[in-house]
């Protein structure tokens, strides 16, 4: 189901370097040799952090690419003088550059690369599954009001020291400053570094946080996506976390920015409206939209019990149907074309 029948495409890419920090990689060159019919030839500047002049030829179209969300890591203003600046924040292109839906395609490569197999029936069965990665204040939130939910025990939550910023403080304080309960679980865990870890260590998804084993899909119906950023103000920043339920069969509900869902729905996708609410996607209080997800996901793990088998094959087809789409998924001539005008 992982696999994907498009021809490559004749297409060479210049890796560029600049007096400011690069990537080592070339990451879009693969993407588009996978997923696009598109020709010719242009460069790219993989930026990192930091200005300064890239060392391109002129005479070439050169794509500045960073494969952040956040307006710090990349002054758009100012690489706009060199050539088309690619970034993965969707809002924020409205204003600023141009979006680039990157991390849909990384989870494809990933698969690839490292011989994943995906979950591809749904087991309807009333828990849920969350990964979390690199520690962050909405992440402490989650974790805290899943645990007073009592919602921790029987799903699948991971947590991890991911980047070792288990005990940022900056986002620590943010937490706290939006929680007004105790939260003594968020503390101990910490204090004592108690880290949640399902199929794979913290090293392991140092390393590689795009593979899995199948268990965790398969013991589970919905996931929860705590997505990289779930501040309003930041724009929408969608990566691989919010593709990876739909490739592997599953419903979800986002903790993310608002207009996630609206997202996903104009690309075509099937976001379940008749079994799941997903009212929450327009509330821009970031504390209000993760409490009405958190209520959206109860809700649906208690309807999940009522479901007939009627019910299951209607939406194992629709979800299929998801799966096959996210697959089916590439970048035409005409997106490339607009980067190089």
């Amino acid at each position: 189901m992982n696999g994907d029948s498009m021809a490559r495409s004749k297409v060479k890419i210049v890796q560029v370097e600049g007096d400011f920090t690069t990537a080592s990689w070339n990451r879009l060159e693969p993407v588009i040799q996978q997923w696009s019919e598109w020709q010719g030839t242009f460069q790219v500047c993989n930026q990192v952090e930091g200005t300064g002049k890239p060392h391109y030829n002129p005479e070439i179209p050169l794509v500045i690419f960073n494969t952040e969300g956040d307006e710090k890591h990349i002054d758009i203003d100012y690489f706009s003088q060199y050539g088309t600046v690619l970034h993965c924040n969707y809002h924020l292109a409205k204003t600023k550059g141009t979006f680039f839906n990157y991390w849909a395609y990384d989870y494809k490569l990933r698969l690839q690369q490292y011989k994943q197999s995906v979950n591809s029936k749904n087991s309807f069965i009333p828990k849920f599954l969350s990964l979390n990665g690199r520690p962050d204040w909405h992440r402490y939130y989650i974790l805290q009001r899943l645990y007073d939910k009592k919602l921790l025990a029987d799903n699948l939550v991971s947590f991890l020291n991911r980047y070792h910023q288990l005990d940022n403080q900056i986002n620590i304080d943010k937490f706290l400053k939006f929680y007004s309960g105790e939260p003594a679980f968020v503390k101990d865990l910490i204090k004592h570094k108690n880290l949640l870890i399902l199929d794979r260590s913290n090293e392991q998804i140092h390393k590689n946080d795009r593979s899995h084993d199948n268990f965790i899909y398969e013991n589970t119906s919905i996931s929860l996506i705590t997505e990289t950023y779930a501040d309003a103000e930041r724009g929408l920043f969608i990566t691989e976390k919010s593709y990876k339920p739909i490739a592997n069969c599953h419903f979800q509900v986002w903790i993310a920015q608002p207009g996630m869902v609206e997202f996903f729905r104009n690309l075509g996708f099937d976001m379940f409206d008749d079994f799941i609410d997903n009212s929450y996607d327009t509330i821009l209080n970031d504390v209000s939209r993760f409490e009405s997800s958190l209520n959206s996901l109860e809700k649906f793990l208690n309807d999940i019990k009522k479901f007939t088998e009627q019910d299951k094959i209607y939406l194992q087809k629709r979800l299929l149907q998801n799966q096959k789409k996210y697959f089916e998924m590439k970048v035409s001539s005409e997106e490339i074309g607009s980067w190089l005008s």
